[in-house]
């Protein structure tokens, strides 16, 4: 299976902790309690009588400290600097001196750094307000939870009795409200769902509730990666094996992330697009048999058309994404084939990215709701146009799979069109940002 980084965001009191324990359990992920972090990080501050109001102070104690989480069959135990340091951040005091630290940049800063370095080697459940939009902003999975104020309440009174703190229902639920406006209105990672989270409402949901709703996400995303890699046809095959050393030999075609493609689910394959050569380059980087668009007037050319018609092109009529074409990929998805499609809409022949058009967030919401979006990024294309006999090296990269699970409830309006358009443009901007040289 592959590692796997499984966000969970949202509002104290949401269950997002309480469910993200029982997910660790089930599957023996890492699960990693970011605020238990802040809270250890206050209390040491604390002991130690340095001035919250110091941020220098407090930035040089978080870099001192390291932190490890071990998971036992009753709870998520944190050690500081080799430490059992569970107890001390299960106070009510530790919640507030933590809500103290939280708000500094700096300290914000060295923890995520921490947080991502405990991550580095396993598959883990990571639990905060920040997670999914910078801690891991290209996690696997991102899930937010929220409730309304008085159930929060209700659950952290329950809470605090069951551990035998005595504290008054109404104060807990101003302290919530207060905590959340902290939390949003803050300058340093304010809390927030992520574009592409998950959101979770937990107000009417029972814990089992919440349990089997993320487990059925997390399984159906883990599926995709099981198994064994469907058959090409025989002439696409025999095409890949004799195309995809040219591209090796004449472009020196290199490809990253090949991991991250469920190979068992019909894929959106959204790539930028700045040559002729991005149809093949794209189906080739992949591995499997993927369908592509292609301008109308190539098949009036007799032999080209044979070639491209086995290598499964669609005709479209240039600069459209009309309703035939979204029928056609919607029947394509339904069989589970997947589709590439540029969604900026024409070839942008410089190197930086063009607008991702909302047609992408049409075509998925109204036609391929059941798909995963797999972001693709191709580096040196550009030029490959200008100088086939000394082509620069081009660069595949693959991002991980958008669960359609993100889009699933949402309803069809040009907002959350354009919505999906921006996410998927982010997602290839994430992997132009951090290719390999």
């Amino acid at each position: 299976m592959i590692k796997l980084i499984i966000a969970i965001d949202g509002t104290v009191g949401s269950g997002k902790s309480s469910t993200a324990l029982a997910l660790a359990k089930n599957y023996g992920f890492k699960l990693v309690d970011s605020g238990a972090m802040y809270r250890a990080l206050g209390v040491i501050a604390k002991n130690n009588n340095i001035d919250f109001n110091n941020e220098k102070s407090l930035s040089l104690l978080a870099k001192s400290l390291n932190f490890d989480f071990v998971l036992s069959d009753k709870e998520n135990k944190i050690y500081v600097n080799g430490i059992d340091f569970t107890k001390n951040v299960s106070s009510y005091e530790a919640g507030l001196l933590a809500s103290k630290v939280a708000i500094l940049p700096d300290v914000r800063k060295v923890l995520v750094s921490k947080q991502r370095l405990i991550a580095e080697n396993e598959s883990t459940i990571m639990t905060g307000r920040d997670i999914g939009t910078v801690v891991f902003s290209d996690a696997h999975l991102k899930f937010y939870f929220d409730a309304n104020f008085e159930e929060r309440a209700r659950r952290r009174f329950l809470e605090y009795k069951n551990k035998n703190i005595n504290i008054d229902y109404d104060d807990i639920l101003k302290q919530i409200i207060e905590r959340d406006k902290r939390d949003t209105e803050r300058d340093a990672s304010p809390l927030k769902p992520a574009d592409d989270a998950i959101i979770i409402n937990t107000t009417n949901l029972s814990f089992e509730q919440q349990l089997e709703k993320l487990t059925h996400i997390i399984d159906h995303y883990i599926k995709g990666f099981t198994g064994k890699k469907p058959k090409m046809r025989p002439i696409y095959k025999l095409g890949y094996y004799f195309i995809y050393p040219v591209l090796l030999l004449v472009y020196g075609l290199r490809v990253y992330g090949k991991h991250n493609i469920p190979y068992h689910y019909p894929l959106i394959v959204a790539s930028n697009h700045k040559s002729y050569l991005d149809p093949p380059v794209v189906g080739l980087a992949l591995g499997k048999e993927v369908y592509f668009i292609a301008k109308k007037e190539l098949f009036n050319i007799p032999v080209l058309s044979f070639f491209i018609r086995e290598f499964n092109a669609i005709p479209v009529k240039r600069g459209s994404l009309n309703l035939d074409l979204m029928q056609k990929v919607s029947e394509l998805i339904k069989n589970k084939q997947s589709v590439i499609i540029f969604p900026e809409g024409t070839r942008i022949l410089k190197p930086e990215l063009g607008e991702v058009l909302d047609g992408i967030g049409i075509l998925t919401l109204k036609f391929a709701k059941d798909a995963y979006i797999l972001p693709v990024y191709i580096d040196g294309n550009f030029k490959t146009s200008k100088a086939i006999l000394r082509a620069p090296p081009i660069t595949v990269y693959i991002g991980k799979p958008l669960s359609p699970f993100i889009w699933r409830d949402w309803e069809h309006n040009r907002e959350n069109y354009s919505k999906i358009a921006k996410i998927v443009f982010d997602k290839i901007f994430y992997l132009k940002s951090n290719i390999r040289r």
